[in-house]
């Protein structure tokens, strides 16, 4: 149940990086860009980035998933043991670590993209 409120999080923080990423600045809708047509080429890489990393959370949601599995599997044949338990939840542990680093990393360029987007007088990529 714990791993689902994490992936349920972790979607949600998701959902919030996709409302930034479509309320940035266009043209016509804002005095920060002064009106310039905004890069597709650049809006596709931010896409790209995004799907990339709701990929890396869908795998390992499927990681946690056999995880549980096992530890069910474990229990179910005979009493699980506190060591394997606790190495079960450290997998768990680990993935959602990872998860949450690649999620606070992308808020992180997206905010610096939104600072320098009313900063700089021209759209430019981040990479």
């Amino acid at each position: 149940m714990k791993e689902e409120n994490y992936l349920e999080g972790i979607y949600g923080c998701l959902e919030r990086i996709e409302k930034k990423v479509e309320t940035l600045p266009v043209e016509g809708t804002s005095p920060a860009v002064g009106n310039r047509t905004s890069s597709p080429e650049g809006i596709a890489e931010l896409k790209i980035r995004l799907e990339r990393l709701q990929s890396a959370v869908e795998k390992n949601g499927l990681e946690i998933a056999a995880v549980r599995n096992h530890t069910v599997r474990l229990s179910e044949g005979w009493p699980l043991s506190a060591e394997t338990f606790a190495g079960e939840m450290e997998k768990i542990r680990y993935c959602l670590s990872q998860d949450c680093q690649a999620v606070k990393e992308t808020v992180r360029r997206l905010d610096e993209r939104m600072v320098l987007l009313k900063k700089e007088p021209e759209r430019r990529l981040v990479t």
